[in-house]
Order: C-alpha cells, then structure tokens, then sequence
C-alpha cells in the first residue's frame, strides 16, 4: 500500500472519530454514519478500512466493552449497504440518502443487539425494545443532517480528494 493511500485511510478514520467525538454529548445525533455515507461515494474502499481505524480508536477511547464489538459489524453494515445503493440512487440525490439513513438509523438499534444475543435473546430483545424511541431520534437526526450537510461535505471531500489525496 502507498504511503498516499495510507495517510488517506488514516485521516478518514480520524474524521470519523473527530465527528462522534464532538457530538457525542448529543444523544442519538450523529454525523458517522453522514460521513461513512459520503466516504463511500467518493473513496471507496478506503473508507471501509478508515471505518475500523474509528472503531479502534473509540475502543481505545471509551474502553472495549461489550457495545465495541457490534462496532465491528454495525458501521461496516452501513458501508455495504452504501455500496449496494449506489448502483440504484444517483451520487448526489440527496433525498434519496437521506431515506437510506434515516432507515439505518431505525434498524441501528436492532443491528446493535445482536451482539446481545448470546448473553440472552430476551435481552437482546429487551435492549431493543427500549432503545426504539432513541432509534426514531437517530433516524430523524440522520435524515435532517443529511439533508442539510450533504452536498456541501460531497463536494469539499471531493475536492480534497482531488488536491489532496
């Protein structure tokens, strides 16, 4: 891998870990999944392994608890779900986007449990069942960011993609 590319990767996980961070004192308002979003459309597959320098780092940040783990699945989830979108919406239907993340973030709860499971499917449904006030908060939180944010954080990734990186 080259070192242009490595520096990519890491500057895109950062920008991941920077966005939660800053609002993490939002409950359920986010700008990760935006991001993934629009790192998707313009880096690709750089931005899956960009996805797992963000989930070390908030592992090394808040401790590797139980909730870690589903990081593992959860954000690459969005990824792929990205990617297989982006053959049916156009790389700038913002809208469009903005109903694609606005259903994950209605599922995320239900994603975020399964890492429950084997401690017990009562609780993992329980876990569930509690949380879906806070999952109608990330998916509205996540239509109106994206709605809002994402042609102008499409185009400036672009740009720097193209003088940048």
């Amino acid at each position: 891998m080259k070192t242009k590319r490595l520096i990519r990767i890491a500057f895109l996980g950062m920008i991941l870990y920077v966005g939660q961070v800053a609002l993490s004192v939002v409950p359920n308002i986010e700008v990760v999944s935006l991001f993934i979003l629009i790192m998707t459309l313009v880096f690709k597959k750089d931005t899956l392994y960009a996805i797992f320098i963000f989930v070390m780092l908030e592992g090394l940040h808040y401790g590797f608890g139980l909730w870690w783990w589903s990081y593992l699945y959860v954000w690459p989830t969005l990824y792929f779900i990205v990617r297989g979108c982006s053959h049916i919406l156009d790389h700038n239907d913002r809208l469009g986007w903005s109903v694609i993340l606005g259903i994950y973030g209605l599922i995320f709860g239900a994603l975020f449990a399964i890492v429950y499971i084997p401690v017990s499917f009562e609780y993992a449904m329980s876990y569930f069942i509690a949380g879906i006030f806070f999952d109608i908060v990330h998916a509205i939180g996540n239509c109106v960011l994206c709605y809002l944010l994402f042609s102008p954080l499409k185009k400036t990734l672009e740009l720097v993609n193209r003088k940048y990186l």
